[in-house]
């Protein structure tokens, strides 16, 4: 039987997968607001929370896919056409 400790090198690699999911979700869900209905795009709500994220890990490793989300974040509002409100 497999045990995986709750480790703190376990949570960094945690976070990691979860970061590129919620970016790859986040993509995805542009694909459906660009051809398909942007009342319905839940891409911003992704991307704030996505952010929230990011900005709790304060590790180098996470650097390139981060660059990655933030291209993703403003893309979301572009898409929307809220892209003024980007800047917090």
């Amino acid at each position: 039987m497999l045990v995986i400790k709750y480790t703190e090198s376990f949570t960094g690699w945690l976070a990691t997968v979860y970061i590129f999911l919620a970016a790859f979700f986040i993509l995805c869900n542009l694909d459906d607001c660009s051809v398909g209905c942007i009342a319905d795009c839940q891409a911003v709500e992704c991307a704030n929370a996505l952010m929230d994220k990011v900005a709790a890990q304060n590790r180098r490793t996470l650097d390139l896919l981060a660059a990655k989300c933030y291209y993703y974040y403003s893309r979301s509002y572009e898409v929307t056409d809220q892209l003024d409100k980007v800047r917090r």
